[in-house]
């Protein structure tokens, strides 16, 4: 918004229409951002233990070990599902891009059980299915909250934190941040690198290098 004065005023002095430029005299507002919240495996591990409904627990834990987006999710087709070829088929992402996501071995025993025990077929192509159809971001959302509030924790966590969370973890574990951009489906290096948690004890080992 400050920009856009600024370069209304530019333009009005540049054409005579205003004889002074009070732009130059709005100064700009420095910002704190927050580090983003993210959690362990075993802080979800704990979290997925207590949710009772079998598709929403499927479709949190695809998140946290696929890291696609809650919207992702709900729109994932049985045909982008490949489990023999291990891989997730996102279909027009973020920015109506495609991108392919390997399945790891956790995902794939937890996809196949879905598949085998709980997933009810009334005819939807959604992947994630409920008795009225496809799931909703509304009804995980909901779901997960519950489970949250009856576990007493103070964290705020929701289906975006826990995307947070698999590119957090990976980073943690020393992958490559281009190879989590192309994973999330980022347009730029820079949205990825919020995810870089450093401690200060990682920092002083870096100093120790010299």
């Amino acid at each position: 918004m400050v920009i856009a004065f600024k370069s209304f005023y530019n333009f009005t002095t540049k054409k005579d229409y205003c004889p002074e430029n009070v732009g130059k005299s709005i100064k700009f507002i420095p910002v704190h951002t927050k580090e983003r919240t993210y959690i362990s495996e075993i802080e979800f591990r704990k979290i997925i233990r207590n949710i009772k409904n079998p598709t929403v627990k499927a479709a949190l834990q695809t998140i946290f070990y696929s890291g696609l987006r809650i919207s992702e999710i709900t729109n994932l087709k049985i045909g982008d599902v490949d489990i023999q070829n291990e891989i997730l088929y996102v279909r027009e992402g973020k920015g109506k891009k495609d991108r392919r996501i390997p399945i790891n071995d956790k995902l794939k025993k937890i996809l196949q059980d879905y598949i085998e025990k709980y997933r009810i077929d009334t005819g939807t192509k959604n992947f994630f299915s409920c008795r009225t159809g496809g799931i909703s971001p509304t009804r995980i959302n909901e779901v997960l909250r519950e489970s949250i509030k009856s576990m007493g924790l103070e964290k705020h966590i929701t289906p975006h934190i826990l995307r947070h969370s698999f590119a957090s973890n990976l980073l943690e574990r020393g992958v490559d941040l281009f190879q989590v951009q192309k994973l999330l489906g980022h347009e730029n290096i820079e949205t990825t690198s919020i995810y870089l948690h450093i401690s200060l004890e990682e920092l002083e080992d870096a100093v120790n290098l010299l």
